[in-house]
């Protein structure tokens, strides 16, 4: 096999974009080295996630070395410290790069440092994946397996955790089931099994003829290289030396060729380079195996496990045929002709510690795990050290500026998490890298000293915002869509260009996934989209499945956030028509004369018929459940958002007659909004992830209600002078439906004072081309029309959304019907105070105190309850208020409430003594009997 171009590392990393995320597994890292080569590069390249888990007693040193030249340490990217008992490091060396589509895996034996990826002769392999390169896909999922066990036992960073989580929303492959590996390469690590123990099962019985191993560091009496020939008896060790640089034992090895082992050394010819590579061949008479990586030919590396004293290691093994394969990676000047004698070598000791460059020894009472700025405050996450005397509680926490700043700090013993609060005229340090540790005072003394370990601080909103920031620098394209005009041909091709990539980033994860055919008649489209609802369950085996829905909805929130799509939208809002760039999209000063300055050129027939496919592809994954279930709220949001303006702009510029416009829109409604379904959207794959009260915030900053609305009266005049084109009842039916739909998701009071400020409003007067006092008062009305029609609607899904909860077997899915209830009930609540039913508004708050526990938002089901009370008191009837009174104080004491569910009791008593009520009155009574004993 002919010599392989030498891999350059940065090369390696910056090479590619199409990376989101990247981890590296260091053991020692350089961070002027790695911000200046790596960070800013791949930056560049638009990765803007960074993680680096590094050895804890290299991380320390980290603070002392580069505190001054650091610039963007817990602002740009995470430094996690893995802190290992004594005599023990965490030493893997690897860098994953992941994407959507595009994966990139290095394992090798350089740290993240100038020497480790340049300076020093070191070992190191690349390997790549893509959709088509399945049989790779196993050793990239390893390898993720291996940093989430990572941070799960040692990784005590809060925002590190929450970046993996949101590495795996982006880059699915890596929990897919499929790939097989084909058995001749493999990840390995040590945190189960010693990896000598892992390549003698790779061996099995083959006859190992040669072991050849390439090593900057023996342990003092060799006993890996002992190990090595006691378990595979081979004819040869040849032990690959750099004089005057290796670590070792000359007479150790001395001794193991006195008592027989074939052991032959040979002696590194290049002396102006560090050999740092690690590599073990074994030949049998058919194969060699190769297993290179972080791990030296050491006990604590090859022999043992984190919890036998051993180290975290990482390592490829790969088997090729014939035996003499791997020949060149042994080149000339690193496995010389002639072996030498062990007298004829110099090595250095071992240093009498198995971490050599151990600087910090002592141990501290309390172990800082980690300290993040947010909202004010620092937050600590602790450990303490049980085994040493109680600390001092005057305790004070030192960030490590010039000159230091104390702030005071109050820990129990064996409390876990604590918050500090930021003067005011410190809060300024914190544009900067800093670093803390929890110090005590000495009394009398004037100094401090350190209890704690000290980190980095990790700036939550310096990082977020560097996840975000300059993640879209603007288009032509994405000014198009902003002013709503296109001059020329080019301005449409570029439009469509960046629509397809950016918009359409989602459906392309699922394109696997089968989307039902569309039918020729639209409205065989819209009436057959009930037959398309499947429901696609997801198991949660255990009861914690509604928190694991919550905490995945945050998740695709916080990505959908960082996107390029939504930094994409964004820009576009920043833009409104006629407007410098610099202007804010909420201004209500915008003169739509200036929408129509630009001359509105007419697409081409190929053009127009590019959009339209694009268009139709989007209708297309409204109906496949598995996009809706996979894409975050915002994205989806976003998405109908930018399709209306597709439409609308086809549409204005002559691409689209009116009765192709109103086509595609009521598909977009079809599936969006879930039109001609019969059933609660709860129950429906394709609508139950955005019909919820709790994207209330996302519906309102994407304005959908706003373009909901204007599309709803623009249609509505449209059938109104032209009734050809929608039946009166079908065009009746959709609107009361979207209506209903709105009112779900969309607190009304809120969207009223939205219209009535004008200042959201403007986008979408400006899209539309309307003024935007006018706008405003066409689509007041609609917000007090049709009430009757949307009350039956809210109960029919009422209706469609009850269920027996012992007949859910998915925690998951009981959840969400829960929730539904209460969202539909609130809404129904509101539309009767709109239309002053306030004997039915009663009988939906009491419901709603039952649906809102059944929801597990106690908080919600206590404020229902408290509106309950104030409307039987509106109304002036004592005895329904006696009653409330009571139930809530019951439900207070059952919440260990004690105080209120006693005022509440005594409230209930008072009105039942006035009413003369025995029966209520002894309820209270033995209601207050119960609080006093059990508050006893």
């Amino acid at each position: 096999m002919t010599d392989p171009v030498p891999l350059n590392l940065l090369d390696a990393l910056t090479e590619h974009q199409g990376y989101e995320t990247a981890v590296y597994c260091t053991y020692g890292v350089d961070l002027a080295f790695f911000e200046e080569a790596v960070l800013r590069p791949l930056r560049h390249n638009r990765c803007r996630r960074h993680i680096i888990f590094v050895d804890g007693r290299r991380y320390a040193e980290t603070i002392e070395q580069w505190r001054d030249c650091a610039q963007f340490v817990g602002h740009h990217y995470l430094l996690v410290p893995i802190h290992l008992p004594p005599f023990q490091a965490f030493h893997p060396k690897l860098t994953l790069l992941l994407g959507q589509q595009r994966g990139r895996l290095l394992v090798g034996s350089g740290n993240l440092t100038f020497t480790g990826f340049g300076h020093n002769h070191e070992l190191y392999t690349c390997l790549d994946w893509t959709p088509d390169k399945p049989e790779v896909l196993p050793l990239f999922q390893a390898a993720w397996q291996f940093i989430e066990a990572i941070q799960a036992r040692w990784g005590h960073n809060r925002l590190a955790h929450e970046t993996l989580r949101k590495t795996t929303y982006q880059a699915p492959w890596l929990q897919q089931t499929e790939g097989d590996s084909s058995g001749h390469l493999a990840f390995w690590h040590s945190l189960q099994s010693p990896l000598l123990d892992q390549l003698e099962q790779a061996v099995g019985e083959e006859r190992v003829r040669r072991v050849t191993a390439v090593t900057p560091f023996l342990d003092r009496q060799a006993l890996a290289v002992a190990e090595l020939n006691r378990r595979f008896q081979p004819d040869e060790i040849r032990l690959v030396l750099q004089s005057e640089q290796a670590v070792g034992d000359v007479i150790a090895l001395t001794e193991l060729q006195t008592q027989g082992t074939p052991l032959t050394l040979y002696r590194f010819g290049d002396s102006s380079r560090y050999l740092h590579a690690k590599l073990l061949l074994l030949e049998t008479e058919t194969a060699v195996y190769a297993l290179s990586g972080s791990a030296n030919c050491t006990r604590p590396a090859l022999l043992a496990t984190p919890e036998a004293h051993g180290n975290v290691e990482t390592a490829l093994l790969r088997r090729a045929e014939p035996a003499g394969y791997f020949n060149y990676l042994l080149p000339a000047d690193l496995l010389p002709d002639h072996p030498i004698t062990p007298a004829e070598i110099s090595l250095r000791l071992p240093e009498l510690t198995a971490v050599s460059e151990d600087q910090e020894t002592a141990v501290t009472p309390i172990h800082l795990l980690d300290l993040r700025l947010e909202s004010g405050l620092l937050h600590l996450r602790i450990h303490w050290n049980r085994t040493l005397p109680p600390t001092s509680s005057e305790l004070q926490l030192r960030l490590d500026t010039a000159p230091p700043v104390f702030l005071p700090l109050t820990l129990v013993d064996g409390q876990q998490e604590t918050g500090v609060p930021i003067p005011k005229e410190s809060r300024g340090l914190f544009e900067q890298p800093i670093s803390g540790k929890i110090v005590v005072i000495e009394a009398g003394a004037g100094w401090a000293t350190a209890v704690s370990n000290a980190l980095w601080v990790t700036n939550e909103a310096a990082l977020k915002q560097a996840s975000a920031a300059g993640w879209y620098g603007g288009s032509p394209a994405a000014d198009v869509l902003a002013a709503m005009a296109a001059e020329s041909e080019a301005e449409w091709r570029d439009l469509y260009a960046e629509i397809q990539r950016l918009v359409l980033l989602d459906v392309a994860q699922v394109s696997h996934q089968p989307i039902p055919a569309e039918n020729s008649s639209r409205h065989a489209k819209r009436t057959s989209l009930p037959a398309v609802e499947r429901e696609t369950n997801i198991t949660l085996a255990t009861e914690e499945s509604a928190l694991a829905l919550a905490e995945d909805e945050v998740v695709a929130t916080a990505v959908s956030h960082e996107s390029e799509l939504q930094a994409f939208f964004d820009h576009i809002r920043q833009r409104l028509p006629g407007q410098p760039p610099a202007q804010s999209a909420g201004s209500p000063s915008v003169s739509v004369t200036q929408t129509v300055t630009k001359r509105k050129w007419t697409p081409e027939r190929h053009t127009k018929t590019r959009f339209v496919n694009l268009v139709k592809k989007y209708i297309g994954s409204l109906r496949n459940p598995i996009y809706r279930q996979q894409t975050a709220v915002r994205d989806s949001l976003i998405h109908y958002v930018v399709f209306q303006r597709i439409v609308w702009l086809l549409h204005t510029h002559q691409g689209l007659d009116t009765a192709e416009y109103l086509g595609y829109w009521r598909d977009m409604n079809a599936g969006f909004f879930g039109v001609g379904l019969s059933e609660s959207p709860a129950k429906s794959p394709l609508l139950r992830q955005h019909c919820r009260y709790a994207w209330r915030e996302e519906w309102m900053e994407t304005a959908v209600p706003l373009c909901a609305l204007t599309i709803l009266w623009q249609t509505d005049q449209i059938v109104t002078q032209q009734p050809e084109f929608i039946p009166a009842e079908e065009w009746a039916a959709e609107k009361w439906h979207i209506l209903a739909f709105l009112r779900v998701v969309v607190d009304w009071d809120n969207l009223r004072q939205n219209l009535e400020s004008l200042v959201p409003l403007a986008e979408v007067a400006d899209l539309y081309g309307q003024p935007v006092e006018e706008l405003e008062l066409a689509l007041l009305p609609w917000l007090d029309t049709g009430l009757e029609e949307i009350a039956d609607g809210l109960q029919h899904w009422l209706a469609t959304a009850t269920f027996d909860p012992q007949a859910v077997t998915e925690p998951q899915q009981a959840n969400l019907l829960y929730q539904a209830n209460v969202d539909y009930r609130r809404a129904l609540f509101h539309l009767y105070q709109q239309m002053g039913e306030a004997a039915k508004q009663r009988h939906i708050a009491n419901e709603l105190i039952f649906w809102a526990r059944r929801a597990n938002d106690h908080e919600e089901s206590h404020k229902w309850r408290e509106l309950l009370i104030a409307l039987y008191r509106a109304e002036g009837d004592e005895r329904g208020t006696a009653v409330a009174l009571y139930r809530q104080a019951q439900q207070h004491l059952r919440d260990r409430e004690y105080a209120l569910a006693e005022q509440l009791a005594q409230e209930a008593l008072a009105l039942a003594n006035h009413l003369r009520d025995e029966g209520m009155k002894q309820r209270c009574e033995r209601l207050l009997a119960s609080i006093e004993f059990l508050t006893r």
